[in-house]
């Protein structure tokens, strides 16, 4: 018995399904329906009972699922201290990004951690804050950077900072838009989200609060997406300000919108010295900013003029609880 054979087990019986198992471990269906097979032999047990609706695990093999989680958990924690009593740091970690490099200060950070841990290496994967909790939960991904709150306790998100939101149009609707109120708004076509997003959820509300329903037209995660396909003629979006201003979007004037950014990982992974050592390196880049607004540059946002916070808390007063700062507990 092997110690890969169990997290294929666990992860089989997470999934109920042998194919989106495999995905998740980056293995063949048929590898680990090998695995699997030479596992149960090993036990001299059934695990699994092929039904139509996928892997259903029998009796036994659900008992023996939560054994299995117990000697991972364990053999993580043996793995974390061996790390934390190395005189240097040696390891690789995946980290999922949800917006532009230079605003999450990427190079900044990658200076800053070989300064400490030269032999850490980290791999950076551009996604979305849907896909990165969702990575972060199935333990594929081992960092990330997240917008709005966290929808589960299972990841510990650091709050570092606000982004600005705004509604981009193409540059040839810019007559159109500047007039434009909601309603007007409403009536044109919207490039959205069809997963976790908040900037999704902060369109949502800003329109039903008003009594209106806005059209879909399309549907992407990714915010590069979204930017090329409104400098296309295509529709509107909700995107982060430097996003639309590097596309020569038209911004659409409103009170200001902003949605926190935190920094994510696995609540297991807490004590994981090499999580632990890029969590240092980060709140380092983000420093003295870490708790103030900040603007895409890195400087603290203007404050507002007398009477603006006021106009905008009545204006878009459902996007507070996106702007609210996280509490250091568990992220478009």
């Amino acid at each position: 018995m092997e110690l890969h054979q169990l997290r294929i087990f666990v992860t089989v019986a997470d999934t109920k399904n042998l194919t989106k198992g495999a995905q998740r471990l980056y293995m063949t269906p048929s590898s680990v329906s090998a695995q699997i097979k030479a596992l149960e032999d090993a036990l001299g047990v059934a695990l699994f009972v092929r039904t139509a609706r996928g892997m259903e695990l029998t009796d036994r093999g659900a008992r023996l699922k939560a054994s299995a989680e117990e000697v991972l958990h364990a053999a993580r924690t043996l793995l974390q201290h061996a790390t934390a009593l190395r005189s240097q740091l040696v390891g690789r970690l995946r980290c999922g990004l949800n917006a532009s490099p230079s605003f999450l200060r990427v190079a900044a950070l990658v200076q800053s951690l070989h300064d400490v841990h030269p032999a850490l290496v980290l791999d950076w994967v551009a996604s979305s804050s849907g896909a990165i909790i969702e990575e972060l939960r199935q333990g594929t991904m081992d960092t990330g950077y997240i917008f709005g709150p966290s929808p589960t306790p299972a990841l510990t998100a650091h709050y570092l900072g606000l982004a600005e939101v705004v509604i981009a149009a193409p540059r040839q609707w810019a007559p159109h838009i500047a007039s434009a109120d909601w309603a007007d708004l409403a009536q044109l076509p919207w490039i959205s989200s069809d997963g976790y997003c908040p900037f999704q959820t902060l369109t949502d509300v800003l329109f039903q609060q008003r009594g209106l329903q806005y059209r879909h037209i399309a549907q992407t995660n990714d915010d590069l997406t979204k930017a090329e396909l409104v400098a296309a003629g295509v529709g509107v979006a909700m995107l982060e300000r430097r996003e639309a201003e590097q596309a020569q979007l038209v911004i659409w004037g409103t009170a200001p919108m902003h949605c926190a950014l935190h920094f994510a990982y696995s609540t297991t992974r807490y004590n994981d010295p090499l999580v632990q050592a890029l969590y240092t390196a980060v709140m380092q880049v983000w420093g003295g900013l870490v708790g103030r607004q900040v603007d895409f540059d890195g400087s603290p946002l203007s404050p507002l003029p007398p009477g603006e916070g006021a106009k905008a808390t009545e204006a878009e007063g459902t996007e507070l609880p996106l702007t609210a700062r996280g509490n250091g507990t568990g992220g478009d």
